[in-house]
């Protein structure tokens, strides 16, 4: 075997002497870098190259020959063990450059270059909306269309975003001569790139400050954004950003219905409470060689691909927009034709193989590079700009929801979660749905599962989990990188001082949009006499009904309600009775009406009441609700009223219905368990109209789910006997 190796180095190295001497070739330099740029090349020209272990970086590891073989001048603009940042001259003139590194020796005097004194590429053109965008989703699909690589123009600070609109003139001489913001007819639009240098790892935060709506992002992450017309001269700042000290891409959309534009970006350093515009000196430059490829001296490999954009789709309701790409490998070997590829997509994916498909997570322009290696070790590399601009993307319709928790349950119980993915016909696409618990101990369980899913829906598990152990669940929907789905599930137990905001199909969601899971006391916990019985005047009692006087449960003939005859009985130990009949459960046909509860009934109490008396339920019992699930929501609901409102609850049995007795009897001994351990006062009516006379159907009129008059007199007597604690 190494007779056979040695023989193939020996032939390489005939064929190489053999051979003709490859172009440009400087033996002092064990790498080279070929460029090739286009005619308009800018004046200064970003180049990123590799750092190989222990290779130096001082003025004379490199040369940089433009056409011709001219020397050209060049400056290291950031160094770290990995890569150097070079701002390399061009003279503005395109064609084939040659940049050598890695040679090793005693520093020499740096070769000078002039900073991009036009740090920022932009494009201006009218936009074929007729408004200035009032969300970040739209002002990305305005200026989705428009192409930096072509009718470019470049600037040399932000605030001259003006010059990028053609013109005769007439704006700079408004701007000159202080002649006011007009509004213009339609609206533009404009993109700017440039290259920011970070001098130190840590927190960012950016800022923008633009007439009209601005988006600003950072290696393609928002950074900060201003949407809507608005009056400009102060600063919007986004969220912190923690960014490696080094190089990156800033990137910024604006649209605007104004003759006169105006726009600063500004940033606060870590250390550092003030925003200050960016200015030239941490602007690198606009252009970054993108079509390159790097060599060693002695190479006997080509390295070569093609890069074949397919077509962009999305996921309705979401902001990424996904472009697979195929990689066509071109690479040739003089020698031994077999070689290993590796791929860096340049959005931070990596993949091997010799062909391969990579999906992007933006429609946006990237620098692919593809390294080959071959058996007798030589390697070499190259780079191409990928640009997954293009047409709108065609959207699919996807749905992420977490199933398998109660909203309501006990702590003893143990639930299952799993998210639910359906989708219209697609074609097969990866997801990965992870889990995140974190415990009540402290500690926090994670897992994920990437699953396939095309015509048919797929249930992704979470595990099985104690609700006595878990304070909260998390969970997300990726697809290649990019966040399509997300969720948080609190577990709130008592005191329960906030309960949801509204009722979203059979979810409870808190006012930030989370999910919650409300966990009340049982029976061996709740302590009794909360929140305690009020002495002397009772203050405000409110009924809040869904089972003795509202609407269709009450005859016309059947005289005075309890809610008015209650009013008499408590004159002088209440301040008031106010009486509130909870809403139909059709009004709300987006809400599982077993949870409307939850939100209807803390509204009705409202802000002032010292006695809550609950005749609920009726409805729970008539659409199919259990009386175990009924008394959980039940106990829930008085943890609930008690610890947010401070009121005093009192609950009130519902009455043996003719038509419902044996379910009217389940739901009453329910409503008792709960008020027991809690020290609740219960207006039994269950158990006082079975036993104030045989003939206790008397108490019904007609219809057996209302209360006759006597009925109507009996329920305001209990009721009232109740509430003063008799």
């Amino acid at each position: 075997m190494k007779r056979m190796v040695g023989i193939l180095c020996v032939a390489a190295a005939s064929a190489w002497a053999a051979g003709p001497q490859p172009e440009w070739r400087l033996d002092a330099y064990p790498y080279r870098m070929f460029l090739s740029l286009p005619s308009e090349a800018p004046s200064n020209v970003i180049v990123r190259l590799p750092r190989a272990a222990g290779m130096p970086v001082t003025p004379n590891a490199f040369t940089f020959l433009g056409p011709g073989r001219t020397s050209m001048p060049f400056r290291v603009a950031y160094s770290r063990p990995d890569e150097v940042i070079l701002l390399a001259a061009t003279g503005g003139a395109g064609g084939s450059y040659c940049l050598y590194f890695g040679a090793a020796g005693p520093p020499t005097a740096e070769v000078p270059v002039e900073p991009d004194p036009l740090p920022i590429m932009g494009v201006t053109r009218p936009a074929e909306g007729v408004a200035v965008p009032s969300t970040v989703e739209g002002l990305r699909h305005m200026t989705r269309s428009l192409n930096l690589q072509t009718s470019r123009r470049r600037i040399a600070s932000f605030d001259q975003v003006q010059d990028l609109t053609p013109g005769d003139g007439k704006s700079k001489e408004r701007r000159q001569g202080g002649g006011g913001r007009r509004r213009q007819h339609g609206v533009s639009m404009s993109v700017l790139r440039t290259y920011l240098v970070c001098r130190d790892t840590g927190v960012y935060r950016f800022a923008l400050s633009c007439a009209d709506a601005g988006y600003v992002t950072l290696d393609g992450e928002e950074a900060a954004s201003w949407m809507g017309e608005h009056a400009t001269g102060e600063w919007r700042p986004g969220r912190p950003l923690t960014l490696k000290a080094g190089l990156h891409r800033l990137d910024v959309s604006l649209v605007f219905a104004v003759e006169d534009p105006s726009l600063r970006v500004g940033w606060v350093c870590p250390g550092h409470s003030d925003i200050v515009p960016l200015a030239g000196q941490d602007l690198l430059g606009a252009y970054e060689a993108t079509e390159t490829r790097i060599e060693r001296a002695n190479r006997t490999l080509q390295p070569g691909f093609t890069p074949l954009p397919g077509r962009a789709y999305r996921f309705r309701d979401t902001r990424p927009v996904f472009v697979p790409v195929t990689f066509r490998n071109t690479t040739q070997d003089w020698i031994t034709g077999e070689f290993s590829a590796r791929w860096n997509f340049g959005d931070g994916g990596r993949g091997t193989g010799p062909e391969i498909t990579h999906v992007y997570g933006s429609q946006d322009g990237f620098k692919a590079t593809l390294e080959v290696r071959d058996s007798l070790g030589f390697a070499a590399a190259c780079s191409h700009e990928v640009d997954c601009r293009g047409p709108e993307p065609d959207p699919y319709a996807v749905s992420f929801e977490l199933l398998g928790v109660p909203p309501v349950c006990y702590a003893a119980e143990r639930i299952e979660p799993y998210v639910l993915i359906a989708s219209s016909p697609l074609p097969s696409l990866a997801f990965e749905i992870g889990w995140e618990f974190s415990l009540r101990s402290g500690k926090t369980l994670r897992r994920s599962e990437t699953v396939k899913i095309g015509k048919e829906p797929a249930r992704v598990p979470a595990g099985g989990v104690g609700v006595g152990d878990v304070a909260e669940l998390r969970w997300t929907a990726q697809h290649e990188g990019g966040i399509v789905g997300r969720g948080v599930m609190r577990f709130l137990r008592p005191p329960l001082q906030a309960g949801p905001d509204r009722v979203v199909g059979g979810a409870l969601v808190a006012a930030d949009g989370n999910q919650i899971v409300l966990v009340p006391d049982d029976g061996a916990s709740a302590r009794p006499g909360r929140p305690g019985r009020v002495r002397g005047t009772l203050g405000t009692v409110v009924c809040v009904d869904d089972t003795l006087a509202v609407g269709g449960l009450r005859d016309k003939d059947a005289g005075e309600t309890y809610p008015a005859i209650l009013g008499r009985l408590l004159r002088g130990a209440a301040t008031g009775v106010r009486y509130e009949a909870l809403p139909a459960w059709e009004t709300f046909p987006e809400s599982s009406g077993f949870l409307r509860k939850f939100v209807d009934v803390p509204r009705a109490v409202g802000a002032h009441a010292a006695v809550a008396v609950l005749s609920v339920g009726l409805r729970d019992l008539l659409n199919g609700q259990g009386a175990a699930a009924f008394e959980c929501q039940a106990a829930a609901l008085t943890d609930l009223l008690t610890a947010s409102k401070g009121v005093r609850v009192v609950w009130v049995t519902p009455p043996p219905y003719p038509s419902e007795l044996d379910r009217a009897r389940e739901f009453a001994a329910a409503i008792r368990r709960v008020a027991e351990p809690r020290g609740l006062d219960v207006a039994d009516l269950f158990t006082r109209f079975r036993c104030e006379e045989r003939n206790w159907r008397a108490f019904f009129s007609a219809n057996p789910l209302a209360l006759s008059e006597r009925g109507h007199r009996l329920a305001a007597q209990e009721i009232a006997r109740a509430v003063v604690g008799e």
